[in-house]
């Protein structure tokens, strides 16, 4: 029988308590199905601090569960049922089921890429379902009063940050993810608030670029593609979406500063961001 809510907080709250250890006569599966029907719930210390912590530890750092079974968590995850539950609504608690199992598959992914549990195209499926979960995401809230955070654009971030340092994805397939990204920068009607485009942009400044994966000239007409932004007719619309281009350009630029990387890149990030600066333009 499945573990009731107050059931399953108690329980998981002595877990922690002892540093995440199950007991010899404990398994996750005593768990897994009330974690899993309580992923999205609305207490925030239930939800954030005591279930995906618990995921984060047993699949990361205990090695609690074999790679078949994490591999059908992953598919659980990103099924209609957990990540794209209601999909396309906004302002409603369903947010937090679809943005917390996005979550959750970053201690997958960080597992399946330690372990080599996953095929060429396993990984390109788990990108495209990522990239399709990014652009149907309606509900970008960062911190919800009373809730705790929703954050699903930032968890989206994080999980493919896992995907893009696979070996078997292509330049083809970083591509497809630097301009889902730079979709979604340009399609949200709101200015990111909770460090939703920093998060974004680590997979370009600590993996894509330092590492190669695409090559120069391709980021360079990659970015020179931010200046869509100015074809937005809508002044609000144009205004919020200029706002989280030239946050997330300008996180790239000091990241390779700070890891003294990609420094052929630096210029062209320099003159994106100019594109897109109104006051530069409004006063040089």
């Amino acid at each position: 029988m499945m573990l009731t809510k107050q059931e399953l907080k108690i329980r998981l709250k002595a877990v922690k308590a002892k540093g995440f250890e199950l007991t010899e006569s404990e398994t996750v599966s005593d768990y897994l199905e009330a974690m899993l029907a309580h992923i999205g719930d609305p207490d925030a210390e239930l939800r954030d601090e005591l279930i995906y912590e618990c995921f984060y530890f047993w699949i990361v750092k205990k090695d609690y569960l074999p790679g078949d079974e994490v591999k059908a968590l992953c598919g659980k995850l990103l099924s209609d049922d957990y990540a794209f539950y209601q999909i396309g609504t906004t302002g409603d608690d369903s947010v937090l089921r679809r943005s917390f199992s996005i979550l959750a598959m970053s201690p997958v992914l960080s597992y399946c890429l330690n372990k080599g549990c996953l095929n060429d195209s396993e990984v390109v499926e788990i990108k495209e379902k990522l990239i399709d979960y990014l652009m149907r995401e309606k509900d970008t809230r960062g911190f919800v009063e009373a809730k705790g955070w929703a954050h699903s654009i930032a968890h989206c971030a994080d999980a493919l940050n896992y995907i893009v340092n696979f070996d078997s994805m292509r330049e083809e397939d970083y591509l497809d993810v630097l301009n889902a990204v730079r979709d979604k920068l340009l399609m949200v009607d709101t200015c990111f608030g909770a460090n939703e485009d920093e998060r974004l942009s680590f997979l370009v400044s600590f993996t894509i670029i330092p590492e190669k994966r695409v090559g120069t000239d391709k980021i360079s007409e990659w970015l020179a593609t931010f200046v869509k932004v100015n074809e937005i007719e809508d002044y609000q619309r144009k205004f919020m979406a200029k706002q989280n281009c030239n946050h997330f350009i300008r996180s790239i630029y000091f990241s390779l500063v700070h890891l003294n990387a990609g420094s052929e890149l630096l210029q062209t990030l320099i003159e994106t961001e100019k594109a897109l600066n109104m006051y530069y333009r409004h006063f040089k």
